[in-house]
């Protein structure tokens, strides 16, 4: 039986996921337009007594640990070390690693994984506490295929928050051909993610939910499954929840680097993973040789910011489907993009009132109907796709629309249980990194503003901050333009129309970084970089091998 507060790991955990973007939502994308498309929750039953306004103390935070994110070791520059914290860190930084062959990754999927080997390395819990708890991180590692001419190891982040490194690194190598026969390429699960310590929050099948409230019944509804939501995580991860957020990830990196062998980091970080790189020249610019920012998450811009933008390129993304989808000859919404707009925001929004039926008697409602037209929208590859399943929408069968939202969030589709933690750990990562707003009143001003933005898309992304509203751990970590004075020579990589991290946020953290160059790839889509433009695949590939760095600006 499927617990009540995982019902909003759909609306919520998902559209973290989302709202921090990752470039596993685009390899998601990706999949989408490559998987064989195969044949597919009750509402929560009644709302919690009282008001809930106030939201920021629901769920008190726990005595043991504490409600700051691991003290000082949440800082996103490097803090003092005690001679006990000394020796710890020295003991971590010297441990030497067994590799072995990877197993099988956890995803799953068709193609062969990757020839790679994998082991575990030790970090602290609280890098404030280097010498108390540790954790274990799950490492890959393919070799480079010249090893007579191997420059060192790139490190690279795929994405999230919340998606594996050594699953995508099995999945398929992230560099060229060119750079992977120069490189060791090393993929890892962050912490709280894939097998590094993983977060928990329950393993029933996602409930469909309502995250499109009408009215204040509906929306007591969501707050009543956010804060089970938080109970339960709080119940099984309660102890690591304060610890999960992108500064320690950074400080990971740097371990990672000195026990693999390298005096100084090569890192690609892809969407969320640039956060993760920003985060690391903020507190180890000394130690970094080349890194390569790709579909780039400004670290500068708070969560409501964040989802606006991404309301934005949605719906823009959105409407230039549907202007497409006119010019076909079998377009499920007709000739009239705007008709056609309304009509699927009346087949969506009917949804709160009657879920379609879809595979092993699950049922499509709100959130997933959104969550899987978004999930279409990385790549104009997938517009056919999302044609059929607004097209079989209209029919009245859920199915279609219902597997892309499971592809995208990482559902069995039988069943609907999460085939891995992804969205939880998105959702704990998230609220570690920006808490957001705190209060129901700021919440419905957000709705309301985005709902002008995109009537589709809006309110359901403005709700899903409420997740991290009733959070059990506060966070003492704001949105702050990147610091990074060390920080070598970048290249920073976007597409001129990416729906997730839109081009203003490269060109922001371009001018962060001293000395950055901006490589810009014309046209729609998210992660340029070995995604076949061999304009952009020269100009990183000659900063990556060659020392070179691109003309700042480069166009392809």
């Amino acid at each position: 039986m499927a617990h009540k507060s995982t019902a909003w790991v759909v609306m919520g955990a998902a559209l973290l996921v989302l709202a921090m973007v990752t470039s596993a939502c685009g390899q998601r994308a990706e999949t989408i337009e490559n998987t064989r498309m195969r044949s597919d929750v009750t509402p929560s039953a009644t709302p919690p007594a009282g008001g809930a306004e106030s939201l920021s103390s629901a769920v008190p935070p726990m005595g043991d640990v504490g409600g700051r994110l691991g003290g000082g070791s949440s800082s996103r520059l490097r803090g003092n070390e005690t001679k006990t914290s000394k020796r710890a860190l020295k003991r971590l930084y010297g441990q030497a690693l067994k590799w072995a062959p990877c197993p099988p990754r956890q995803s799953g999927g068709t193609k062969p994984d990757v020839k790679a080997e994998c082991t575990w390395v030790e970090v602290p819990l609280d890098y404030a506490k280097p010498e108390g708890r540790t954790i274990k991180l799950w490492v890959a590692r393919a070799r480079a295929t010249d090893q007579a001419h191997r420059i060192g190891t790139i490190f690279f982040n795929p994405g999230g928050p919340g998606a594996s490194g050594v699953d995508s690194l099995l999945n398929g190598l992230p560099v060229s051909a060119e750079a992977a026969k120069r490189y060791d390429v090393v993929g890892f699960d962050p912490r709280g993610v894939g097998k590094s310590a993983p977060v928990a929050c329950g393993t029933g099948p996602s409930l469909p939910i309502n995250s499109w409230p009408r009215n204040e019944r509906e929306v007591q509804l969501l707050v009543q499954d956010a804060r089970g939501f938080g109970r339960e995580c709080e119940r099984k991860s309660g102890k690591l929840l304060p610890y999960v957020g992108t500064v320690n990830v950074a400080k990971d990196l740097d371990v990672l680097r000195e026990v693999v062998g390298d005096k100084k980091l090569t890192y690609l970080g892809q969407s969320y993973g640039t956060r993760i790189g920003a985060y690391y020249l903020e507190q180890f610019g000394g130690n970094t040789a080349r890194m390569v920012l790709d579909g780039v998450d400004n670290p500068g811009e708070n969560p409501v910011a964040g989802r606006l933008g991404q309301v934005k390129g949605f719906e823009s993304v959105f409407r230039s489907y549907l202007a497409w989808c006119a010019k076909q000859s079998n377009c499920a919404t007709g000739t009239d993009v705007q008709a056609g707009y309304d009509k699927v925001v009346k087949m969506v929004g009917d949804l709160r009132d009657n879920m379609l039926p879809a595979q092993n008697e699950r049922k499509l409602g709100v959130s997933d109907a959104i969550t899987g037209i978004i999930a279409t929208l990385y790549s104009q590859n997938s517009w056919p796709i999302l044609n059929r399943a607004l097209g079989n929408m209209i029919l009245g069968d859920g199915v279609v629309m219902l597997r892309l939202a499971d592809l995208y969030v990482g559902r069995d589709f039988d069943t609907g249980r999460p085939k891995n933690n992804s969205a939880v750990a998105g959702a704990a990562v998230a609220c570690a990194d920006d808490k957001g707003p705190t209060s129901l009143t700021e919440i419905r001003a957000v709705a309301r503003e985005f709902k002008k933005v995109s009537p589709l898309f809006g309110e359901q992304t403005a709700w899903s901050l409420l997740g991290c509203a009733v959070w059990p751990y506060k966070t003492d970590q704001r949105a702050e333009p990147v610091r990074a004075p060390n920080a070598p020579p970048t290249v920073i990589v976007t597409y001129s129309q990416d729906p997730t991290t839109p081009i203003a946020n490269a060109r922001i953290v371009h001018n962060e970084l001293p000395g950055a160059s901006l490589v810009t790839r014309q046209g729609q889509g998210h992660v340029a970089y070995g995604t076949g433009s061999p304009c952009v695949d020269r100009a990183v590939d000659g900063y990556l091998i060659g020392g070179r760095l691109p003309v700042d600006p480069t166009v392809c």
